[in-house]
């Protein structure tokens, strides 16, 4: 698979690792909850890296555009524009998706199958790390637009995800060390 869907497999193989199981009972609804949040999720992955390459396109398209009069110059210029409005997006998204899959890995660590609890973690980890990779595709593409008012606003909204992130890790910390007397 593409490698921004890896990371929903562990959460959604430790799901599977836990339902049918006597002593998981009272955590099998939720588990199968998982098991289809996490299957969506991969999907809009997956479909994520086409978006993603389909950005990227359209600023080379963009910036192919002729520039030989004014008019071309500005119309080549809001066209980068737009495209790279566009490329910020896309890994926009790809936080916002990252940060549910790290919030269904979190959840698995706290209830699922204790002898794939390092499953779970591992989830976990590479869910932060699509965030943060994402996060930083998301800067790049804005840089030096920063003080205009949807990538202001795009900024804050990943600084929101990256702050929602932090509490979700200790979480997980907690249920490893309760759970398995694992750290991180």
């Amino acid at each position: 698979p593409p490698r921004s869907t890896l990371f929903p497999y562990t959460t959604l193989f430790r799901s599977r690792l836990t339902v049918g199981k006597r002593k998981y009972a009272q955590a099998e609804t939720e588990c199968w909850q998982v098991i289809e949040a996490g299957e969506a999720l991969r999907a809009k992955l997956t479909q994520a890296v086409d978006l993603d390459a389909a950005a990227f396109e359209s600023i080379l398209t963009a910036r192919k555009l002729p520039k030989e009069t004014e008019t071309q110059k500005q119309e080549r210029s809001q066209a980068i524009k737009e495209a790279t409005l566009q490329a910020a997006h896309v890994p926009l998204e790809t936080a916002q998706l990252a940060l549910e899959v790290l919030k269904l890995a979190v959840r698995m660590a706290a209830i699922g199958n204790l002898s794939a609890i390092s499953d779970a973690a591992a989830g976990a980890n590479l869910a932060l790390a699509a965030l943060k990779s994402a996060a930083l595709n998301v800067r790049i593409n804005l840089q030096g637009l920063e003080q205009e008012t949807e990538p202001a606003q795009m900024l804050k909204e990943l600084a929101d995800l990256e702050q929602q992130a932090e509490p979700l890790m200790q979480d997980l910390e907690e249920s490893l060390w309760q759970r398995a007397g694992l750290s991180i």
